[in-house]
């Protein structure tokens, strides 16, 4: 990092960071909200088979639920943004986040499945909307030149948040495993995690508190009061 912040031509240039949008994005708090995001394709599937019980495909007859969720609310994600701008929808949006994590974490094999559809569609639909406004904030007060750096700082930290996702989710999972000296991934450990990725929805939500206002409103068509 040093090397980087300090040589002349660096083959990954730093010099993005300093414009708010991008950084916002790819450090605190969108690191998070990707890392989270990152394990919930993971942490899905074993739920419905490890902790409900059930045959690979019913589990991922579930989980399409999930992901179906996520496309049925593209289509309204730039008027939500144009009506209320990037600060509000990722903070609102973020606490929702919150919400749909812990739901997730009171989900048991005896969860009414009307209930349950309802859980995993909220779940899939604040994931989409964050996920979407993240990735069109990012290049928000980008100047020409600074493209190219901006695009290869942008993906690098994605992969590496979405590899960091997947790894904590199953060292949270195998952690609670320790502690209930269980013999196997289980109902428990798979609500404990749930409410850690909660937690982290939370910490990631409240790192919007600061944004500006009015980032981002030229691409948003947002015009803050």
């Amino acid at each position: 990092m040093r090397h980087l912040g300090r040589h002349p031509t660096p083959i990954l240039s730093l010099a993005p960071l300093r414009r708010p949008s991008l950084r916002y994005v790819v450090l605190y708090p969108g690191i998070l909200f990707r890392t989270l995001f990152s394990a919930m394709p993971f942490l899905l599937p074993l739920l419905f088979q490890l902790g409900f019980g059930l045959r690979p495909a019913a589990a991922g007859g579930w989980v399409l639920v999930y992901f179906c969720s996520n496309l049925g609310l593209k289509p309204f994600t730039s008027a939500i943004l144009r009506r209320f701008g990037f600060r509000d929808v990722l903070l609102v949006n973020g606490l929702l986040v919150t919400l749909s994590m812990v739901a997730c974490g009171f989900a048991a094999p005896d969860t009414n499945a009307a209930l349950l559809v309802l859980i995993l569609i909220f779940a899939g639909a604040t994931r989409s909307m964050q996920l979407t406004s993240l990735s069109t904030m990012a290049f928000a007060d980008i100047a020409s030149n600074e493209r190219r750096a901006a695009s290869g700082l942008l993906s690098i930290l994605q992969q590496a948040a979405s590899a960091a996702g997947v790894a904590c989710a199953a060292f949270s999972l195998s952690f609670f495993q320790l502690l209930d000296h269980s013999h196997g991934t289980g109902l428990a450990e798979l609500h404990a995690t749930f409410f850690i990725a909660g937690g982290i929805a939370l910490v990631a939500s409240l790192g919007c508190v600061r944004m500006p206002r009015a980032l981002g409103q030229e691409i948003s068509g947002h015009r803050a009061a």
